[in-house]
């Protein structure tokens, strides 16, 4: 019985033995088809890829060569001939060079004569005189202004008369000392010679009614 036994044992040992083999080599099985799966799973979504990617490639037409056209050369004008300038000939007749004499010296320049007369006297301008009018007859005038200075007299007359009225200068004497006085007139009527006042008045000029 104990021999029967221990082949028991032995039997079950080598069974068991042989299934974990067995499930090893059912496993290893297993992972090899599994690996092979996936392989085969990646080489065709490779082959897709690549399909797909020469499909659009056959979509793009080709890129078209530019060829960049070439513009002829700008024609470049021909430098100017520049003549020779012989500043020279334009300096000579500039340079006096006093030619030789006889005897191969130079001949010495003289001095300018001198004008020993005495220079011409200024013109002598007259002073100018006062004209002698005569004086107003018998009525009535207007005097404007009495002067010593007959300039002032005569400047007084042009602003009188640049006013429309028609003025006279005549002298006066008395105790030696000479007045020119500028005066309009003479007026018939006193009422003309009053009218002629107030115009006198208008034109912001001032004037004295005298009876003569």
């Amino acid at each position: 019985m104990a021999k029967d036994y221990a082949k028991k044992n032995r039997d079950k040992r080598s069974s068991s033995s042989n299934d974990q083999s067995s499930g090893k080599l059912w496993l290893v099985a297993l992972v090899l088809i599994g690996c092979f799966v996936l392989g085969l799973v990646y080489l065709k979504q490779q082959n897709e890829r690549l399909e797909l990617a020469s499909q659009q490639t056959a979509e793009v037409p080709p890129a078209q060569k530019t060829h960049a056209v070439k513009s002829p050369p700008a024609a470049t004008a021909p430098p100017a001939k520049t003549t020779p300038r012989f500043d020279f000939y334009n300096m000579l007749p500039k340079v006096a060079v006093p030619a030789p004499s006889d005897n191969g010296q130079q001949p010495t320049t003289l001095p300018a004569p001198i004008n020993n007369q005495p220079a011409p006297a200024p013109a002598v301008v007259p002073p100018v005189t006062a004209p002698v009018n005569a004086a107003p007859a018998r009525g009535y005038i207007i005097q404007v202004g009495l002067f010593k200075d007959y300039a002032a007299a005569d400047e007084l007359k042009a602003e009188v008369t640049l006013q429309g009225f028609e003025a006279h200068i005549n002298t006066l004497t008395k105790n030696g000392v000479t007045s020119y006085r500028v005066w309009l007139g003479p007026f018939t009527t006193r009422t003309d010679a009053q009218q002629t006042q107030q115009n006198l008045e208008a034109n912001q000029l001032k004037g004295v009614l005298i009876k003569e």
